[in-house]
């Protein structure tokens, strides 16, 4: 006799596909100054985020498409330019599809050159 069991148990050792994740949050530098990029890093994903700055620009929304869901870090400029940031920031690595971070690029300041999550 057939069992019947095995082939009407949903199948759990295999992991959901996966495609393409939208990420979002926002940024802010201590300073002040406006953030003028922000640079997506992640194992099978890397590159520019669009960005728009919020009030004064030291505050910015950002968002990026990764191809997969995984962790990522953000690399971001406080003040500057978009070709010439003042000071460079990163973030840790995170997962998830929303996360927003403080920046502190004032130097001196405990955490210089790194970003908090929020």
């Amino acid at each position: 006799m057939e069992d019947t069991k095995a082939s009407t148990s949903p199948k759990t050792s295999q992991p959901a596909p996966s495609g393409p994740v939208k990420v979002s949050g926002q940024i802010s530098c201590s300073s002040g100054k406006a953030v003028k990029g922000v640079w997506v890093e992640a194992a099978k994903g890397r590159g520019w985020s669009p960005w728009k700055g919020v009030g004064d620009g030291s505050n910015a929304d950002y968002w990026y498409t990764l191809p997969t869901s995984e962790h990522y870090s953000l690399h971001i400029g406080c003040g500057g330019t978009p070709s010439s940031w003042a000071v460079a920031v990163k973030t840790p690595s995170v997962g998830g599809t929303h996360n927003s971070f403080n920046c502190f690029d004032v130097p001196g300041e405990p955490g210089y050159g790194t970003c908090r999550p929020r």
